[in-house]
């Protein structure tokens, strides 16, 4: 029986998934030349499996390539606000002043050097850029280093609440899980949160979080993605896992299974 999906072969024992690695992530995958996967004898049980195992090939190609490009090489553009808020802190508290300082008493004489200190300090990081010829500022200065400039002047914004993305973040690296060892593992988590942000169409403020959308989500695995319920299962003990492991127990009671 022939059928209109992609990467479906027929063997003498049923239906498989079956679809070359890509050269770039190869050797992250252990040298692996194939991802196959059986789907059934049936055709309803193709079409049952196809999605499941069509979305776990995508999310392993992803998470090894997250292994070739480690993510504390990412530009500002790929970092949480967390993320840059918490960087923006440390280079500002290396430097030796306080983030949270926005006001300078012109009349107090403590004030006056610490805001010529801030001041020398972003003139240097500006005169490492050409200058704009249209309006004297520097050309082509990095996001980073923008918002490191302002924060000078003004003192970091206040801190952003966690998303899904800074547990997963903080999970993986902890966990050491861009080893080549655990790119199952990698894999696993990967696709669990993104399960939760594509049923969610966003990714989630953890403190935000609500008892309905975590039915959602549950609902999305099941019906959407057509996942065993012991799958589930045990992404929803993942995803307690990740949250639970970065950020306290606080927010997971919404991902209990029962």
């Amino acid at each position: 029986m022939g059928y209109n999906l992609r990467h479906v072969d027929t063997t003498k024992d049923g239906n498989r998934y079956r679809r070359r690695i890509p050269l770039d992530v190869k050797e992250v995958l252990g040298g692996q030349i194939s991802f196959t996967r059986a789907l059934g004898k049936t055709h309803s049980d193709v079409v049952r499996n196809y999605p499941q195992v069509h979305e776990e090939f995508e999310r392993l190609v992803e998470s090894a390539r997250a292994v070739r490009s480690p993510a504390s090489d990412c530009s500002i553009a790929e970092k949480t606000e967390l993320e840059l808020f918490k960087e923006l802190e440390r280079r500002i508290r290396a430097k030796g002043f306080d983030p949270q300082q926005r006001y300078f008493d012109p009349s107090d004489p403590a004030d006056e050097i610490e805001f010529n200190s801030r001041d020398f300090e972003a003139e240097r990081v500006m005169n490492e850029y050409p200058l704009d010829p249209t309006d004297g500022g520097p050309l082509g200065i990095s996001d980073l280093d923008n918002a490191y400039v302002r924060a000078l002047y003004n003192g970091v914004p206040q801190q952003p609440l966690p998303t899904l993305e800074d547990a997963r973040r903080h999970y993986i690296e902890d966990r050491k899980l861009n080893d080549a060892a655990e790119i199952k593992n990698l894999q696993r988590i990967n696709s669990v949160v993104g399960h939760i942000r594509d049923a969610l169409r966003r990714d989630p403020v953890l403190p935000t979080l609500k008892r309905q959308e975590a039915r959602e989500v549950m609902r999305y695995m099941l019906d959407d993605l057509s996942i065993s319920p012991p799958t589930v299962g045990r992404y929803l003990n993942d995803i307690r896992a990740v949250i639970n492991h970065g950020f306290g127990p606080f927010f997971t009671p919404i991902f209990c299974s029962t």
